[in-house]
């Protein structure tokens, strides 16, 4: 587990965006009373949400709400903030999703941002860090997205764009880390994977089809779409398990997490992304009875390549 400092003495009022209707307060609601079927529950400063320990970062609070949704209040603003968030740690995963609430970074100002942070094994050794995805909004009306793989080394970058489950844009991108952009629009979830052979990747789902322009990299587009597929391949450090997954959160108010996931095995939307049917799948139900997503399953003795080293190799 993570040693998370939390400094006391010290409270901030924010504006509500990330989860919040504008005027209706429906992720500052304390819990009173949870949803039929919750077994979602906080101890102390920690929360077990749908099966995850989740700890808070910084100054950050956390409850569940009557909805049975994680609420991560008391985020700090830009100028004094950054540290604050939650960690949901003691994985043993190679796969993690995490659904909000809506709206949030639609309703974004400049300065508002997130922070997701991927932690694991790494060449045999806990506590590497082996992603870091940044989302902030940098001009009040346009979001930024940078996929760093930096402290793994990773080679290049591989960027797929869809608009609902049609490809509209690919970008090869060797080298740094890609920056993109889009005007601000709602976060819907954001996951990140570990393949087998250490290349890693994350899918973003965005509320909306919006233009995104790669801002770095062979083809900057716009591509109207509302998914990012990033993989970053050939890494020198080799990662093969998450323990940790950091959200660390600047000028968002509170921010309501509906639903998150972690797995021992990849779901389709990494193993075989949406042109290529799963050669055998399992579904993935929340504790409600939702459907959540489906993991592939593979054949006893096959090798699971990641998607860029499939294509290069011929076998899609």
């Amino acid at each position: 587990m993570v040693k998370v400092d939390r400094p006391t003495g010290r409270r901030r009022w924010r504006p509500l965006l990330l989860g919040c209707l504008s005027g209706i307060l429906l992720c500052s609601a304390t819990s009173v009373s949870y949803a039929q079927g919750c077994s979602s529950s906080c101890s102390g400063e920690t929360c077990n949400f749908q099966g995850l320990l989740n700890v808070p970062l910084g100054e950050a609070d956390l409850s569940v709400t009557a909805q049975c949704h994680l609420l991560v209040d008391n985020i700090g603003p830009s100028m004094v903030g950054g540290d604050d968030g939650v960690v949901q740690t003691s994985l043993s995963s190679v796969y993690m999703k995490t659904t909000l609430a809506t709206p949030n970074f639609s309703q974004s100002i400049l300065g508002t941002e997130a922070n997701i942070r991927q932690l694991g094994i790494v060449d045999a050794l806990p506590g590497g860090e082996i992603m870091l995805t940044r989302i902030f909004n940098f001009d009040g009306d346009t979001l930024g997205l940078i996929v760093n793989c930096q402290a793994i080394s990773a080679a290049g970058y591989s960027i797929d764009i869809y608009n609902g489950s049609v490809l509209v844009g690919h970008v090869d991108h060797p080298g740094s880390s890609p920056i993109m952009s889009f005007p601000k629009t709602d976060l819907k979830s954001i996951a990140c994977g570990i393949y087998p052979d250490s290349d890693v990747y994350t899918v973003i789902e965005l509320g909306a089809p919006v233009p995104i322009t790669v801002l770095t990299g062979t083809n900057p587009g716009p591509f109207v779409g509302d998914m990012l597929f990033v993989e970053a391949f050939e890494p020198s450090a080799l990662a093969t398990v998450q323990t940790d997954i950091e959200n660390r959160f600047l000028d968002t108010g509170p921010v309501t997490m509906e639903s998150m996931v972690a797995l021992g095995s990849l779901p389709c939307e990494g193993v075989f992304p949406f042109e290529e049917p799963c050669l055998a799948a399992v579904p993935v139900v929340s504790p409600t009875g939702q459907l959540v997503m489906v993991v592939a399953v593979m054949a006893a003795g096959s090798v699971l390549l990641s998607r860029r080293r499939r294509v290069l190799s011929g076998e899609s």
